[in-house]
């Protein structure tokens, strides 16, 4: 009947939800912290707080949410560099996307822009190509505009770079990079890939015949030099590729993901960019032009500094390279302990690396990274590491399980009156009524977290002390 048997699943129960639930609070107290601390009014504050902090019953019944539910960190100010200050206020009147997304993009397009131009040694040549994944609800996180938006930094500053928004085979794939190579008559096949959802891509790749799209993916996030597929003597081939990926993520996609989908080569490749949703303009204007205008002039004369330069390497400042050491070691800390965090932070030490090249390489000086260019990555970094834990906080936790917290979650909430079992059951989506009163005998068994108390022809439901 899908109900958990084994003796001692309500203490397994137990450490799950208290794990999930520390998370969830620290997330909660440092984006309020970060939020107060980068300048956002007392106002917009005090209404966050009411939103994570158990309050007293509304007019109609409902209570706040508690600090159990979701709460994605923010960007800090520290993480972003002048000119993407710049793109993001060229944007922020015209789109309610997060500030998260907009920093994300921005690091993925300039990289994009600068192409196959920039590198430094891990000891294989590294480019500044990233795979970026934009999580956050469906239709209101306005993921696909953030996307857009870089699509036309791109555009714009780097008419010759293609792009897709569908690839339904590594043949398809390497198709693409290697066609527009030929048209371009150039020696590097750059590429990127643009998914509304990578919802679609996985649902591909689980087909038979388009099992090797995300072998073949990962392999290009490395750029090295040449990507190929096909048979001996008809192979299909791409020289110097650099390949970039802008992707939409929902939670409820991401909850329905298995370990093999993270760790089969993409889960680490990706940066995991979650946005909380914004209220959204009634009518926004359009974007602040001589600002768009500034962005696309500072990234296009980087692209054209470093091409006249050809293949140029990128290397620490001395100071910058005695804080790396340190930074290297903070950044695999953070990310151990938790082996799901360990999977899908595996290469944070590269992003870093990589989003400090971008930030150098804009600056159209020597090629050199320095310690404010390594200091602006490891901030947005940080933010990243803790997304992870934000994001895949229940990752891998059954659907029971995931019922049982939201039950009681409901039930704490309704302390001490208790609630009935109707309104409970209306407040736990998609459950059938027979799975739904299974689980509650169950839940109310010896030793459950949950008592029944019969007043009148209602049963209210109470924790247990």
């Amino acid at each position: 009947d899908g109900l958990p048997r084994l003796a001692n699943i309500s203490h397994y129960v137990k450490i799950v939800k208290e794990k999930a639930a520390q998370r969830r609070m620290i997330q909660a107290g440092t984006s309020l912290v970060e939020a107060a601390q980068s300048g956002v009014p007392a106002a917009a504050l005090a209404e966050t707080m009411r939103a994570l902090i158990p309050g007293p019953e509304s007019s109609n019944g409902s209570k706040a949410s508690n600090l159990l539910e979701k709460v994605y960190p923010t960007v800090p100010d520290a993480a972003w560099c002048d000119t993407a200050k710049v793109y993001y206020d060229a944007l922020r009147n015209s789109t309610s996307a997060s500030e998260a997304y907009h920093l994300a993009i921005f690091i993925a397009a300039a990289g994009m822009i600068l192409g196959r131009s920039c590198f430094f040694r891990l000891p294989k040549p590294k480019f500044a190509n990233f795979y970026v994944a934009l999580v956050g609800r469906a239709g209101k996180a306005k993921k696909g505009t953030a996307m857009d938006y870089g699509i036309d930094l791109v555009t714009d500053c780097a008419p010759d770079v293609p792009w897709l928004s569908s690839v339904d085979s590594a043949e398809g794939f390497v198709e693409f990079l290697s066609h527009n190579q030929k048209q371009r008559e150039t020696k590097d096949s750059p590429g990127l890939l643009y998914f509304s959802e990578l919802r679609s891509l996985v649902d591909k790749a689980s087909k038979e015949g388009s099992r090797n799209i995300i072998p073949k993916l990962a392999e290009a996030f490395d750029c090295g030099q040449k990507i190929e597929v096909g048979t001996r003597h008809n192979p299909l081939i791409a020289k110097h590729p650099i390949v970039t990926i802008f992707g939409g993520a929902s939670p409820t996609w991401l909850d329905k993901l298995t370990m093999a989908d993270l760790e089969g080569g993409l889960g680490s490749r990706f940066l995991w960019v979650p946005g909380n949703s914004k209220m959204p303009f009634a009518a926004p204007p359009p974007i602040d032009q001589p600002r768009w205008n500034s962005v696309v002039h500072t990234l296009g004369k980087a692209r054209e500094y470093w091409a006249e330069k050809k293949q140029t390497e990128f290397k620490f400042t001395p100071a910058a390279e005695e804080m790396w050491g340190g930074l290297f070691k903070e950044i695999y800390k953070s990310t151990t302990g938790d082996p799901l965090i360990e999977i899908m932070g595996e290469r944070m030490d590269l992003h870093c690396r990589k989003v400090a090249m971008v930030y150098a390489a804009i600056e159209r000086g020597e090629p050199l990274i320095d310690i404010p260019h390594l200091t602006r990555a490891a901030a947005f970094i940080n933010f990243l590491v803790k997304s992870l834990y934000a994001i895949f906080s229940d990752f891998g936790l059954s659907e029971t399980i995931k019922r049982q917290q939201q039950i009681l979650t409901h039930i704490r909430n309704a302390m001490p009156g208790g609630i009935s079992k109707r309104t409970l059951q209306q407040k736990v989506p998609r459950i059938e009524r027979e799975n739904f009163h299974r689980l509650l005998r169950w839940m109310t068994g010896d030793d459950g977290d949950i008592r029944e108390q019969k007043t009148g022809r209602s049963t209210y439901l109470f924790i247990n002390d």
